[in-house]
């Protein structure tokens, strides 16, 4: 049977203050250390989104307080594609309470989607031709809140021919 002290100790791996490194950690350490990158200079952002302006704080003539500017150099953006017109008549969209069924609120009425299986199970376009708004057609809707899975709808009035007032709602 062979004694402790007959048999070599493993390395340590964790340093102690007072033994030295061994030539092997000290080259592993060298090896490690990473060469210096050279630095670039940053590329400047370009965006096609211009900024909007907020209630006329900016004249036409004046851009020097835009906080969007592009450098002279860079290529002149493309602008960005025009909306469906589908996608602008959007005025609401919400989930039911289990999240089954979404609803939808148009210009021109609204929408009721099931979720899973996606499908549309309602629509009710109330935009009549020569309408002219509160209480004469409209057809704008711009809020429908569904109460959870029954026909009991919470509709509000809005876009820019409302079918119902904007400031009730109507059950």
């Amino acid at each position: 049977m062979a004694t402790p002290a007959s048999t070599p100790t493993p390395p340590n791996p964790n340093l102690v203050s007072g033994n030295p490194p061994s030539l092997l950690l000290q080259q592993q350490q060298e090896e490690e250390v990473p060469e210096p990158v050279p630095e670039t200079a940053p590329m400047p952002l370009t965006t096609s989104i211009d900024p909007t302006p907020s209630g006329g704080e900016e004249s036409e003539s004046d851009d020097s307080s835009s906080v969007w500017s592009t450098p002279s150099s860079a290529p002149t953006p493309v602008p960005a594609p025009t909306l469906a017109p589908a996608a602008k008549d959007i005025l609401h969209i919400s989930f039911n309470q289990d999240y089954g069924f979404f609803t939808a609120g148009t210009n021109s009425g609204f929408h009721i989607y099931n979720c899973d299986p996606f499908r549309e199970i309602f629509r009710q376009d109330l935009a009549v031709e020569g309408g002219v708004g509160v209480g004469g057609g409209g057809g704008g809707i711009d809020v429908v809140e569904m109460l959870f899975r029954c026909n009991i709808l919470a509709l509000v009035g809005g876009g820019d021919n409302p079918h119902y007032p904007p400031n009730k709602v109507m059950i």
